[in-house]
């Protein structure tokens, strides 16, 4: 072996800095006492490193065969150990100790590497050729580059966990706000990075093709040695327990508490510091205490300064933490208002008079309040019943039991009596378990109970920040549904069958118009054109009745053509040009000639475009009607802008809704005659029909209005 090559060689020597380096911090860490999940995820993974590098640094000073062979497969055995390590660090610096004890996770891991260890030592040249006759003579040392015949999985087994290390860590600075947590991350996230990429590149994929260069793996691990335990050691090798914290909290919810690092840097506070001193956490996360607490923080008696400036006398608590696992060090301080605890004992001594009394009326009240509330539940028409987390029923009132069991109810009610009812419709174990992980409502509006119809409402019961149940509401809608699907299908039918005989009057109000009988008698031929403008007026609202029932129910196909809006537009003002010129008012095109095109339905587009040119006509007496394009990031937005009389603000929320109109008195004369409220609401059902989103975009009183539509680009 040739020692003097270790001190001469530079690539020999980044090898003993690196192993030296190793074992100090090996070492350190085992003085220190460190048995946190993190810090021993750590050793397990500077040992990998340490059997990679000792043993590729004693194989390329061994002239001798038998040495050289022996050295060289510790280091292969340490290229199949190194890579779980760094997956395992990162699970347990991420807090995932869920999959660290997960027996499956384990075995997903040791089972390839049990396959390869024993392959390498049964099977020598399987995996990276392990003969010295064909070991090389390079700069650096003898080397063998040589690849075995299943070489490409152990790079797949690399890919598999370096490459979803990173994922995390990437993932966890992205989400993270904490400033000192976003640098240790990213630390990491480089740390691993450098070696991952040198020595995959040097020492594994451009060996294949008979490129050889300087490998960089192991001189790049010292990089990374050094940038992990910079993070680890600089900024807190783990993050404050959660549970040490909490129990803090609990003890003095109703005091301002502010978590402060060795640095004097603020990294938590409780919510009630923001009510107390009126800041926003993110404006104290990252600060020094000295914003808050500019003469310091010693415990007695001080003064907290607000986000107005104002100073607060308040009783300053400390106490500092260390964590027993990683040595992470910090002082929670807390912050009581003077004045308030003053109150407070004032009060507290005046109530232990009567505090027996209190109790009694309260309790009495309570039974009543229970009474009260057990009368309301069991006369609720709707089914009302509450679940605890174990999907115990603390009650089900009767209503619930009459619309699921409508054959009579078993002898005893269960939660699994009633999944069982409803097994058809929905999986309500499942969603339930789902309500109370999630923490939202769920409501099924609609599902189909045998030959009825039900809504499902589930609700998290929350006591304080903790789930502790779910309140599932049961309502019987089948009249309801029978109700509107009744209405729906007369509309429909109504509809129809009312545009036939419309359609022929105005057919023979036209025939007439044009046979030159009316012209003898002027009286009779303006009666004429009333009746076919008023048919005309009736089959449009007969179509849109059609409409509203296809949209309502999704019957209503739109195709996807590639419209050009321009074009389009330019089509429809002509269309309106001579109604505008009626009233002497404009017609413009503002927007772009050149724009994308859009995709969705050209003859729907053209309907809503003409509903919002309409209405500008209608309510606009002085001015005109401007329409613009504003290209976005993947929508095209359509801008119908008047100069009409405007929308007052509290009759603006009736835009939008079936058979209401944004006018002053939906009875007079002026609202009747200028629609029936359908216009807008057609005009939204189909832009969301076509993936778009149609508002109000502005309308000020005798100024105008403003309306745009957003179609996708084609």
């Amino acid at each position: 072996m040739n020692l003097i090559n270790l001190f001469i060689n530079p690539y020999d020597l980044t090898f003993l800095i690196s192993l030296i380096s190793n074992l100090i911090l090996i070492l350190f860490i085992l003085r220190r006492g460190y048995n946190s999940m993190v810090m021993l995820t750590y050793l397990f993974y500077l040992s990998g490193t340490l059997v990679m590098g000792v043993g590729q640094m004693m194989a390329t000073i061994s002239f001798n065969p038998g040495i050289f062979e022996f050295w060289n497969s510790w280091f292969i055995l340490g290229i199949l150990y190194y890579p779980p390590t760094i997956l395992v660090f990162t699970l347990a610096f991420l807090g995932k100790e869920s999959i660290l004890k997960n027996f499956l996770f384990w075995v997903a891991i040791l089972t390839p590497l049990t396959l390869f260890l024993f392959f390498t030592l049964k099977i020598p040249d399987l995996i990276i050729v392990n003969d010295f006759t064909k070991a090389k003579l390079y700069p650096w040392g003898y080397q063998v580059f040589a690849t075995g015949k299943i070489s490409p999985l152990v790079t797949l087994w690399y890919q598999v966990c370096f490459i979803p290390s990173i994922f995390m860590l990437v993932r966890f600075y992205r989400e993270n706000r904490d400033k000192i947590i976003k640098k240790q991350a990213l630390l990491l996230v480089i740390a691993i990075i450098i070696p991952y990429i040198g020595g995959v590149l040097t020492q594994g994929i451009l060996p294949q093709f008979g490129i050889r260069i300087f490998p960089v793996g192991i001189p790049l691990n010292t990089i990374n040695i050094i940038l992990i335990t910079y993070a680890l050691f600089k900024f807190g090798s783990t993050t404050i327990d959660p549970f040490a914290i909490a129990s803090s909290i609990i003890k003095i919810m109703h005091n301002a508490v502010v978590v402060i690092n060795s640095k004097g840097n603020i990294i938590l506070i409780n919510p009630f510091t923001e009510s107390f001193l009126g800041y926003r956490k993110d404006q104290l996360i990252g600060e020094g205490i000295k914003k808050i607490l500019p003469e310091g923080y010693s415990s007695g008696e001080g003064e907290a300064m607000t986000a107005t400036g104002q100073k607060i006398p308040v009783n300053i608590y400390t106490a500092g933490y260390t964590d027993n696992f990683s040595g992470y060090k910090a002082t929670i301080l807390t912050l009581a208002d003077i004045q308030v605890l003053k109150k407070l004992h004032q009060d507290l001594q005046a109530e232990k008079a009567n505090v027996e009394e209190k109790v009694k009326e309260r309790t009495f009240e309570l039974k009543e309040e229970h009474a009260r509330l057990s009368a309301s539940i069991n006369s609720l028409s709707v089914g009302f019943i509450l679940v605890d987390q174990s999907l115990n029923i603390f009650t089900a009132n009767g209503s619930s039991t009459k619309i699921l069991f409508k054959d009579g109810p078993p002898h005893q009610v269960t939660f699994s009596a009633i999944s069982g009812r409803l097994k058809n419709s929905i999986d309500l174990e499942l969603e339930v378990k789902k309500c109370i992980k999630e923490k939202k409502i769920i409501d099924f509006k609609e599902i189909r109970f045998g030959t009825f119809f039900l809504r499902i409402i589930l609700t998290p019961i929350s006591l304080g920040e903790t789930i502790i149940g779910c309140a599932i509401l049961i309502e019987d809608i089948t009249e309801e549904k029978v109700i509107a699907r009744s209405k729906d299908e007369f509309l429909s039918l109504a509809s129809h069958e009312l545009r036939t005989p419309l359609t022929a009057i105005r057919g023979y109000a036209s025939v007439l118009e044009q046979s030159g009988l009316l012209k003898k008698d002027p009286q009779v031929k303006n009666a004429v054109g009333v009746i076919d403008n008023s048919v005309v007026r009736l089959i449009n609202i007969v179509n849109d009745f059609i409409d509203v029932y296809e949209l309502e129910q999704q019957d209503m196909i739109f195709k996807k053509d590639k419209v050009d809006m321009p074009a389009l537009i330019t089509k429809v003002l002509k269309e309106y040009k001579a109604l505008a010129e009626e009233k002497n008012l404009y017609l413009k095109f503002t927007g772009n000639q050149q724009t994308p095109k859009v995709l969705g339905d050209f003859n729907r587009i053209r309907q809503v475009i003409a509903n919002l040119i309409s209405n500008g006509i209608k309510y606009t007496n002085t001015g005109g009607i401007d329409i613009g394009i504003k290209k976005e990031d993947k929508f095209l937005r359509i801008v119908v802008s008047d100069t009409g009389t405007g929308i007052k603000p509290e009759l603006q929320k009736f835009l939008f809704r079936k058979f209401q109109q944004a006018v002053e008195n939906i009875y007079t004369r002026e609202g009747v005659q200028k629609g029936i409220g359908l216009g807008l609401y057609i005009a939204k059902l189909m832009v969301e029909g076509m993936g778009g989103k149609i508002q109000l975009d502005s309308s000020n009183k005798e100024k105008g209005s403003a309306f745009s539509f957003t179609l996708p680009y084609a």
